[in-house]
């Protein structure tokens, strides 16, 4: 379960992983992103980034917490916060069932 951080209204941590999760709206698109705090994420070009997203166009804050519940499942205290982990974690176990739910 996700629980809300103090004084971060959008900032969550999960209570079994302790994975840290921002929900941001984007207000010219009317969607929420669910962003996963990581220690390890750097860009082709070199770029280091301290919050990781995979899915862009939730339409509820609420459908992006829901996301970011289910994605922290899958995580254990030791793989809290690496990117490599959580893009695993999405590839396998989410992409997947998003493209099964369009074939069929």
């Amino acid at each position: 379960m996700l629980i809300q951080t103090q004084p971060q209204a959008q900032q969550w941590f999960c209570n079994i992983s302790g994975q840290k999760v921002a929900i941001y709206p984007n207000f010219k698109k009317g969607t929420y992103t669910a962003r996963f705090f990581v220690d390890n994420y750097v860009t082709a070009s070199g770029k280091k980034h301290s919050q990781r997203s995979y899915v862009n166009n939730h339409k509820t804050a609420k459908e992006a917490k829901e996301f970011a519940e289910n994605m922290c499942w899958y995580l254990s205290p030791k793989t809290a916060g690496d990117e490599k982990f959580l893009t695993s974690v999405y590839k396998n176990f989410f992409r997947i069932k998003k493209w099964l739910r369009s074939a069929g």
